[in-house]
């Protein structure tokens, strides 16, 4: 299925960089996808390990997401959680 330009679609993954989204990611791979755009933070932590062996052109961070989910993106996939959403 072609994008909006003509070309293979392309796959926006946010929270790409935590379990849930980087097993998605992951997945995608393991049919044969790697044009996805990862959406997430690596912050200071480890979380740069979850998508070590991933194949993608690109991870942006949450804030400079907004033109990737809606300019470019076939498809969104939304991982996302607040860790700290019962503090």
């Amino acid at each position: 299925m072609p994008n909006r330009s003509g070309g293979d679609p392309v796959i926006v993954v946010t929270g790409a960089t935590g379990f849930i989204g980087s097993n998605i990611v992951a997945e995608l791979n393991a049919v044969g996808r790697s044009d996805i755009i990862l959406v997430g933070d690596l912050g200071t932590g480890s979380k740069w390990k979850n998508i070590a062996k991933r194949r993608f052109p690109d991870i942006v961070l949450p804030e400079n997401s907004t033109r990737w989910k809606t300019d470019v993106a076939d498809y969104v996939a939304r991982y996302l959680t607040q860790a700290d959403i019962y503090r």
